[in-house]
């Protein structure tokens, strides 16, 4: 997405152009996955946020609003934060 950089100015800017990179390929639809590496794109109590200092997932949205694009947001429910890492959640890592 950003090469490593979180620096708001940076992120707004690659979603500034892949908002425009959607337009311009005449899509009227961004489907949205809600977790970037061991980061969550929306900013949350209790898992790791992206280290911006914005709601990316509220950006995101409001640019694709912004531009009449439908968005939807995909979220993994079996996708669990341990020791700050995104984990896929198996039968093999359940805790019970």
């Amino acid at each position: 997405m950003t090469n490593g950089s979180y620096d708001a100015a940076t992120v707004k800017a690659a979603i500034d152009s892949a908002v425009a990179d959607a337009k311009n390929l005449m899509m009227n639809t961004v489907i949205i996955d809600s977790v970037y590496g061991d980061y969550v794109l929306y900013k949350s109590g209790t898992a790791v946020s992206v280290p911006t200092d914005f709601d990316v997932m509220e950006y995101m949205i409001a640019k694709c609003r912004e531009n009449g694009l439908f968005v939807y947001s995909t979220f993994d429910v079996l996708k669990v934060q341990q020791d700050g890492k995104m984990r896929l959640l198996t039968r093999w890592t359940r805790r019970f």
